[in-house]
């Protein structure tokens, strides 16, 4: 538009238009504000759910190696008593091993479920 073309009256429509957008800009600005809030929170939640995850995964790979040795010190018990009945000890050893086991059976598959979840968490940030 030149200006020996335009009027006050144009002038004032661009403006009433100009106000109208930045308000309705100014609404989804109220509105994304309180969600970058949200985010805020949701990622320093899930920042601290990765490093718990981590520490309790680090323990895991421990007692899985702990696990193992104990395994393999039945194994060599074992073989030292060649032939011999099973007595007390062996079965109590044993017994622990078994329970030990099944805790670890457990938690490995609540690891496996909290990791996945992670994971996909990880890939919505990622779009």
């Amino acid at each position: 538009m030149l200006l020996a073309e335009s009027s006050l009256v144009e002038f004032q429509s661009d403006h009433q238009h100009w106000l109208r957008e930045i308000e309705r800009w100014e609404g989804c600005l109220d509105l994304w504000e309180n969600e970058q809030t949200l985010l805020e929170r949701e990622i320093s939640r899930l920042q601290d759910a990765i490093q718990n995850h981590g520490s309790e995964l680090r323990a895991h790979i421990e007692a899985l190696k702990t696990l193992k040795a104990e395994i393999a010190s039945s194994e060599r018990e074992m073989i030292v008593r060649k032939g011999t009945a099973v007595d007390r000890s062996l079965a109590e050893a044993h017994s622990k091993i078994e329970r030990n086991h099944a805790a670890q059976r457990d938690l490995h598959e609540r690891f496996k479920r909290i990791h996945h979840t992670l994971m996909e968490r990880l890939d919505l940030c990622e779009d």
